[in-house]
Order: C-alpha cells, then sequence, then structure tokens
C-alpha cells in the first residue's frame, strides 16, 4: 500500500477510479467545503438526504456516484460533532473507511481530509499536542508542543487505513467478503497551503506506529504450540536485532537464582519453561533529557489454563491471548527504537 499526500484540495488528486472517502461532521450549517463536494458530485448529498441517508453521525456510510470528482464512487462517511472529536475517532473512522471496502476489488482509495482539518484546527490544545491527553500519547513532558492540524490528520488517517487493513487471514471461520480490498494506492488531499513536507513525514511515522499495532495483533492472534515461551523469547531477540535493541534472554536457572519465585510457580503448570526478555536501547545507565530512564514491563502467559478444569469450552481459544501484555511491550519498545533511534529504554 503507498500513501500519497498533497495540499491542493480536491484538485491535488492524482489519478481516477476507486473511492473517494468524504467525512461529514455534524455542524449548524453545511459548509462550503461540503456543499462544493455536493455540486461536483451533481447534487448527490442532497439526493441522499432526501430520503434519510448522508448522516453525520459516526460511523454512517452513504455512497453514490462520484460525478466529477477524482474517483469512480463516492462514500459520504459520518464523523460524529467536531466537539466529540479526538484522536482515537479519526483513527477509527479511518479504519472502518477501509473496511467497509471489504471483499470489493478497491484498488485505490481517496481521503478527503479538509473537514477534519478544519475540525482539528478548531480543538482544544491538548488534542493537538503532541502526545495529546485525549489519546493518551506521548512519553516526553517536554514535546508537548502543537501540532500542525494538517499533519495530525495525516498521521491520524494512516494509522487508521493500515490498521483498518489488518486481517487475521483463513482461520475456518474467516468469509471472503470480509477481506480488505487491495488497495494498493491511498491518497490524502490536505487544504491548499498545508506543510506538504511535514505531511509526508507524518506519513512515514504513521506507518512504524501502526505496523507495530498490526505485528501486536498477528502475534496475538497465534496458538501456543507455535509460542511457548522460549519461541516468544528468540522472535523477540531477532525483532529487537532488527531494530537497533539489545536483547538479552533470562532463562530458568538464572531466574531461580534470581529469586522470581511467582514466575516460576506459574511456570511449573506447562512442560515448557518459563523465561524473561530484557530489551534495551540507547547507551547503558544513561538518561533521557529529564533524567529518567523509560521501562515498560509487560507479562506474557502463553496459553492461560488456570482453572481449567471450570472454565466453559466457549472462548477456551481465547486464552492464547493471554501472552498480549509482553507482545504489546515488546512491540511498543520497538516502535519507540525506529521513531526515535538512540532513545535510553
Amino acid at each position: 500500500m503507498r500513501f500519497n499526500v498533497s495540499a491542493s484540495g480536491l484538485s491535488g488528486a492524482t489519478g481516477r477510479g476507486g473511492v473517494l472517502a468524504a467525512p461529514l461532521i455534524k455542524e449548524k450549517g453545511q459548509s462550503a467545503h461540503t456543499t462544493e463536494i455536493d455540486r461536483r458530485s451533481g447534487g448527490q448529498l442532497t439526493a441522499l438526504r432526501a430520503v434519510g441517508e448522508g448522516s453525520a453521525t459516526r460511523f454512517h456510510f452513504s455512497s453514490s456516484p462520484a460525478g466529477t470528482l477524482p474517483a469512480d464512487q463516492l462514500l459520504f462517511a459520518g464523523l460524529g460533532s467536531a466537539e466529540s472529536l479526538d484522536r482515537q475517532a479519526i483513527v477509527r473512522w479511518a479504519a472502518a473507511v477501509t473496511r467497509k471496502l471489504a471483499g470489493r476489488n478497491i484498488r485505490r482509495l481517496v481521503i478527503d481530509a479538509a473537514p477534519i482539518v478544519a475540525a482539528l484546527k478548531g480543538a482544544s490544545p491538548a488534542l493537538r499536542a503532541n502526545g495529546g491527553a485525549s489519546f493518551g500519547e506521548g512519553i516526553n513532558a517536554s514535546s508537548k508542543v502543537k501540532l500542525d492540524a494538517a499533519v495530525l490528520a495525516v498521521e491520524l488517517i494512516v494509522r487508521g487505513v493500515i490498521e483498518g487493513s489488518f486481517h487475521e487471514g483463513l482461520d475456518g471461520k474467516s468469509q471472503v467478503d470480509a477481506f480488505p480490498a487491495p488497495l494498493e494506492s491511498v491518497e490524502i488531499l490536505l487544504p491548499t497551503g498545508s506543510d506538504l513536507t511535514a505531511a509526508k513525514a507524518a506519513v512515514r511515522r504513521s506507518e512504524i506506529i501502526a505496523d507495530g499495532t498490526v505485528r501486536t495483533k498477528r502475534w496475538a492472534n497465534r496458538p501456543a504450540n507455535e509460542m511457548p515461551p522460549l519461541g516468544i523469547a528468540e522472535e523477540a531477540r531477532d525483532r529487537a536485532r532488527a531494530v537497533g535493541l539489545r536483547a538479552r534472554i533470562i532463562g530458568a536457572r538464572e531466574l531461580e537464582r534470581m529469586g522470581a519465585g511467582m514466575l516460576m510457580a506459574v511456570g511449573r503448570g506447562s512442560e515448557n519453561p518459563p523465561c524473561m526478555v530484557v530489551l534495551s536501547g540507547g547507551a547503558p545507565r544513561a538518561k533521557d533529557p529529564l533524567g529518567r530512564r523509560l521501562a515498560m514491563v509487560g507479562k506474557g502467559v502463553c496459553f492461560d489454563t488456570g482453572g481449567i478444569s471450570i472454565k466453559p469450552a466457549d472462548g477456551m481459544e481465547e486464552m492464547k491471548m493471554d501472552k498480549n501484555g509482553a507482545i504489546a511491550v515488546l512491540e511498543a519498545a520497538a516502535t519507540v527504537a525506529q521513531l526515535d533511534p538512540g532513545r535510553v529504554i
């Protein structure tokens, strides 16, 4: 999947075909931009609203021909009110748009980001801060700087598209119509005058973050017979090396010497001995500019058999998810290492 960003409004699209996703945000009166979308589509939004469609309610979708807009089909996608907008809502909106195309041979997606940029410009400073509290991101208190609305929109949209394209694959239950569309090109149309250089840099940052999220989901879905403790540790070591982190695997004997009694006790429930993986980055014993070292701790039980004699059969396969704490920390560390090489972790 290739991302392209332009800063020429609706005229910035570089091709034809596919689907143009137009976000609808609840507003007192229809904006000039939405009116232009309606005009260029041949009044499709007006026609849809005449029959109760074309709603701006979040995750409400309505399709129509695109008219003279740069796509074959127009997808109106509700995003809710500007007041309720936060980072997570935008990521989920972009993911929902992508999933809406599932099962269809759509190779090009164009996203009109102008309404989102406009909403972000009017949002609270916390929402647009680097590591804004509204999405629980950021680890450096000194980086609470105000992000450009267009850059933030790109960052969140790219993440949503990638995460929305994730599919667990053939598992005996999956339906073909649930498979992601084979998107080859995703174009994000920003308002004229947006900082294109910064927006393109945001694409790469978002690809790294979304890749970590998707990798975490793939790890989480793998069964325990593929991922015993040592298997996870060895794959974690390979992943760490690939992103420039150091990895140390602490085996059962060393854990006993360390006095890790609780970990060893839990591990005795399996013929596969427990282990601990320590990932580190940056200069040894170094601290960040605020005099800190970032530490993340995750627990992973490859398959939770605790109380198995009283657990119902329904949902038993989900016990493989008890390794997710460790997996989430592993991929979080790998993501940090790629975003900020050399960070003390």
